[in-house]
């Protein structure tokens, strides 16, 4: 396993060499789940997610809101209840 030194930008992003994108065939647009593996020992996880996960991941998230009628759901609402599910999914568990 090859590593590499990379800086974080002013804005809190980090490049992945090009030689890592290229042999995980990670395309531009994809999503990556960002873990904080240790906070003792700041080592954080990186993961591709496949377009799959990212639909299952959602699957589920509003049916106990709106089960009976197809009524207008507000997108604050919308939104709200998919980052706190994908907020309990992905929590670093301790």
């Amino acid at each position: 396993m090859q590593q590499i030194t990379t800086t974080i930008s002013t804005k809190g992003q980090v490049t992945i060499p090009s030689y890592v994108r290229e042999s995980l065939h990670i395309k531009t647009g994809e999503k990556i789940l960002v873990q904080s593996a240790n906070p003792r020992t700041k080592e954080i996880v990186l993961k591709v997610l496949t377009s799959q996960q990212n639909i299952e991941s959602l699957y589920g998230v509003l049916a106990s809101h709106n089960k009976k009628t197809n009524q207008y759901v507000p997108l604050k609402t919308v939104r709200s209840k998919v980052g706190k599910k994908l907020g309990q999914r992905y929590a670093v568990k301790k």
